[in-house]
């Protein structure tokens, strides 16, 4: 009798792996458990939006979570592009006052251009060598402001295009 138990109960265990691991083919999301690049809060964050898709029953909302996610939706440092489909769908389900506030950031950032094209010299005024310097390094600098400034026009599209759905 006690061989019969012992094979039922390795049966479980096998069904229980297996129905684990369709648990986690269910959800297209990246666990973003096994990232060490994300930093502490950022995995948090994530773990939290992450569990509402991939284990329902067990997820509980977290005002905090859900506030640093709002926060730092717009940083590719805070929040890496992998896990912006993730944070989306998270934000798709927002509601109330918190979805208002979020179509008008989005809004906003959409409202803001990106830098103009450096303006003609003027050569009657001719610019200490200090002066060009920093006018070189600006313009060095220019194009991460600007990727910085496509990505979140990127980001605030997305998240549009879930909260008007």
């Amino acid at each position: 009798m006690m061989q019969v138990d012992e094979k039922s109960s390795g049966k479980e265990k096998k069904k229980s792996k297996k129905k684990r691991a369709e648990k986690e083919k269910l959800t297209d999301l990246p666990d973003p458990e096994s990232d060490e690049a994300l930093s502490g809060q950022a995995r948090k964050a994530l773990l939290y939006a992450y569990a509402q898709f991939n284990d329902p029953p067990n997820w509980k909302f977290n005002k905090a979570r859900q506030n640093w996610l709002i926060r730092n939706v717009w940083s590719d440092q805070a929040i890496p592009s992998t896990y912006l489909p993730l944070v989306t769908r998270y934000l798709a389900d927002v509601q109330g006052g918190v979805r208002e506030n979020l179509v008008k950031m989005c809004q906003t950032q959409l409202a803001s251009t990106a830098p103009t094209a450096p303006e003609a010299v003027d050569t009657t005024d001719v610019p200490k060598a200090s002066e060009q310097a920093e006018e070189v390094q600006a313009k060095i600098e220019e194009p991460k402001e600007v990727a910085s400034l496509v990505e979140r026009h990127a980001r605030a599209n997305a998240i549009l295009a879930v909260l008007n759905t």
